[in-house]
């Protein structure tokens, strides 16, 4: 699964070097953003899903700390992690920083080993993200309810896609409100139903015992989902879920999303994507 990195300095060279470390650290990436300073860095966080921000600290316009300081202000963005880039050592600052949210901090020069040092023990400390969360409850539902083995592959290595896909989608609403999607292919959602439902014959399954069994095993993925994202205590509110063929173009134009997770189901390919937002106060 591969992040979305927001680097934030006003050097067009720096920010070249650090795309280049990225690129050597084995990090996977899904997307590159650069702001010059604080005030466009928030305007990208405000309509792009990141999941990491490297900062510098002094830039002009707005700085690292006011950045840092208006995130940490923010319900959503301040559960996003920073880095801090920066040739200043000052222990006093980095204090302040740190209680502010600031996760690591790489002084200038930097290597790829520690730009990938630093990724890696932010992202270790973190929760998981909530498509983790999706693999990790999808997996667990296709083997209760199906008794299918799951594997976990990178969308690139999916074979290419010649036909529409089985779309189950469901909304949620609560603590947070947001989305969940599986996306089937056919044969899989036939083999999936037989198995729910313990038919020995795939000439005995009717289209609607086939919306009916991905509907459920959506219902429930997406109560396990929730749990492992939230915990047993908030209460969440479910739309029935909706199936729906979905076309070629489409899927291709979703597995290029930041968000998707891919799986192989006894040889079928099946697609999952989440979207969660706060809920508005």
């Amino acid at each position: 699964m591969a992040y979305n990195i927001l680097i934030v300095d006003d050097s067009t060279v720096v920010k070249a070097v650090m795309v280049n470390a990225l690129g050597q650290s084995g990090i996977p990436i899904h997307e590159i953003f650069d702001a010059a300073n604080g005030r466009d860095a928030l305007k990208i966080l405000e309509t792009s899903p990141i999941d990491l921000v490297f900062a510098d600290i002094n830039m002009p316009v707005m700085s690292g700390v006011e950045l840092v300081e208006r995130m940490h202000a923010d319900k959503r963005l301040k559960k996003v992690p920073v880095i801090i880039i920066s040739t200043e050592g000052s222990a006093t600052r980095m204090e302040y920083l740190r209680e502010k949210g600031v996760k690591a901090y790489v002084r200038k020069p930097f290597t790829a080993e520690q730009i990938h040092a630093a990724v890696r023990t932010v992202m270790e400390s973190l929760p998981n993200r909530p498509e983790e969360n999706l693999a990790q409850a999808l997996e667990s539902v296709i083997k209760t309810m199906a008794s299918l083995p799951v594997e976990i592959v990178d969308p690139r290595d999916l074979p290419d896609m010649e036909a529409p896909l089985v779309h189950a989608h469901i909304n949620f609403a609560g603590e947070s409100s947001g989305e969940i999607g599986l996306l089937f292919d056919p044969s899989l959602a036939t083999l999936l139903t037989a198995r729910i439902l313990r038919i020995e014959s795939k000439d005995q399954i009717l289209d609607d015992m086939i919306e009916d069994a991905v509907k459920e095993l959506l219902n429930v993925v997406c109560g396990q989902f929730l749990t492992l994202s939230f915990g047993e205590t908030p209460v969440f509110s479910l739309t029935v879920p909706h199936v729906f063929p979905l076309g070629v173009p489409a899927c291709r134009a979703l597995l290029k999303g930041p968000h998707v997770i891919a799986f192989l189901v006894n040889g079928y390919t099946l697609l999952g994507h989440t979207r969660i937002k706060p809920a508005t106060q």
